[in-house]
């Protein structure tokens, strides 16, 4: 018959490697939610230096004289004194087909 105090001990032995087996397995469960949500903080930020950077050469292009030129025609429909703008009107019954822009 085992003796009282080898009962006490492998008791003890079985009790801490039960709080420290669960112990482990939730901070490992807390470790992979918390990488999943650095990997998804790092997808949001590459995808936020990428629009950084498009807005940057946007403002680089329209500080030039062609960029002013082209926003000064596309929002406030302004032209050169030597240009001529024409008005198309469609008076068919169909919806009017868009034509593919072609930049100069």
């Amino acid at each position: 018959m085992p003796r009282l105090r080898w009962i006490l001990l492998a008791t003890a032995f079985g009790l801490a490697s039960a709080v420290l087996l669960t112990a482990y397995t939730f901070e490992a469960a807390r470790i992979a939610r918390l990488s999943q949500q650095v990997d998804q903080r790092m997808d949001t930020i590459v995808r936020m230096n990428r629009e950084l950077e498009r807005l940057r050469d946007s403002i680089a292009y329209y500080k030039t004289t062609e960029g002013m030129a082209r926003l000064a025609r596309e929002q406030f429909n302004l032209a050169y004194p030597d240009e001529r703008i024409y008005k198309l009107v469609v008076v068919s019954g169909e919806p009017p087909k868009v034509l593919p822009r072609t930049d100069p």
